[in-house]
């Protein structure tokens, strides 16, 4: 860039969140309710939006409201491209004021977990395509629509999702993946994509009719519960350990034999430990 010359910007003011990372916000309302949406930097002809700003990197967590120049506004929405090619972006925490995520928001990020908030209405095209280190999406069920090429690429999902809230899915939504897929509903809903797995045969598994399981997650201070690989680990537990499928169906019990036990799950996806009042869920690769 020539010295002197103005950076090329697309946002109205930006503000550094709690968990360090500088934001950029668009003003969609600026009377009340004050709203804003998150947004990229740089509106010039790059490919990728953070080529003269710092890029968000690491665990980030966006905020419910931003204050500017001494209004509050409210973070409703995440615009297109918002975060698109942040390879360093590990994690993120979305407010449950956010209603929608829009299409391209997280293309291509190096995103390893992220959690849609139950507020979110509608999942925007190619909003995680080639997202390839996620490996568990759970669409909460205020989602109604989901859009084309939405988790395209997302190769390494083991584990994702569906309630019977969505109506509609797009094309190729889960092209190039290989997780299991849990749907709610008994078959698939007409306004649902005919090729929205795949354009060929789904190399994953769609279980159809998926009975949620409720689960209040509660860690006694002393036990601790984690994976690694196909090993559920289990540290400190006083009582036998009961290990649940997604569906809520026992799959093994264990009794505590040491301070750390391991159990060996052979089939990869989403699992609930039990062990007297803890209970945890975790993900199996």
């Amino acid at each position: 860039m020539l010295a002197g010359q103005a950076l090329a910007k697309d946002f109205d003011f930006s503000a550094v969140c709690s968990s360090g990372q500088t934001l950029y916000y668009k003003i969609t309302s600026d009377k009340e309710p004050y709203t804003v949406t998150v947004t990229y930097p740089d509106n010039s002809e790059n490919v990728e939006f953070y080529i003269d700003y710092p890029a968000p990197e690491g665990n980030l967590v966006i905020p419910t409201e931003v204050e500017n120049e001494g209004v509050n506004y409210r973070v409703t929405k995440i615009s297109e491209r918002a975060f698109c090619g942040c390879r360093g972006l590990t994690s993120v925490t979305i407010p449950e004021s956010v209603t929608s995520i829009a299409n391209y928001t997280f293309y291509g990020c190096g995103l390893t977990s992220i959690k849609i908030p139950n507020s979110v209405i509608s999942i925007g095209g190619w909003a995680f395509t080639n997202c390839s280190g996620l490996t568990a999406i759970d669409v909460p069920n205020s989602v109604t629509s989901i859009g084309d090429c939405a988790f395209a690429g997302c190769s390494g999902l083991l584990s994702v999702t569906i309630p019977k809230t969505v109506k509609k899915i797009g094309n190729l939504a889960f092209v190039e993946c290989t997780a299991t897929i849990y749907c709610e509903v008994e078959n698939k809903p007409g306004e649902w994509d005919k090729d929205w797995l795949d354009y060929e045969e789904y190399k994953g598994k769609v279980v159809w009719g998926y009975k949620p399981t409720a689960v209040v997650e509660s860690v006694a201070n002393s036990v601790n519960i984690y994976t690694h690989g196909n090993t559920i680990v289990v540290e400190n537990a006083a009582e036998e350990i009961s290990v649940y499928n997604a569906m809520g169906n026992l799959v093994c019990r264990d009794a505590i034999h040491r301070i750390r036990e391991e159990i060996t799950i052979n089939i990869p996806g989403v699992y609930i430990v039990k062990t007297g009042d803890t209970v945890r869920r975790v993900l199996v690769k």
